[in-house]
């Protein structure tokens, strides 16, 4: 079974409150690939709060003996954090 897989991710800082992320995923087996594509924002509210928000599009298809599966996906976050 041959299996390639790769990731990568790179912030922005486009001030000092705001950082762009942009992230990508990629699979590949003999009978399996997937891919993971998102742009997200992280704003700092203060020192410890802040608020993220961003979106990601989701793909995998599995095809088997047993199972023939194709997924697609567009999702959508909106999240408030604190950290120490």
């Amino acid at each position: 079974r041959f299996t390639k897989k790769g990731a990568a991710s790179q912030g922005f800082k486009i001030t000092p409150r705001l950082k762009m992320i942009l992230e990508a995923e990629g699979l590949y087996l003999t009978r399996d690939q997937g891919i993971a594509a998102g742009l997200f924002a992280d704003y700092k509210l203060d020192r410890h709060w802040y608020l993220s928000a961003g979106y990601q599009f989701y793909k995998q298809n599995v095809y088997t003996v047993e199972l023939s599966h194709e997924v697609e996906y567009n999702l959508f976050q909106i999240s408030i954090g604190y950290s120490w």
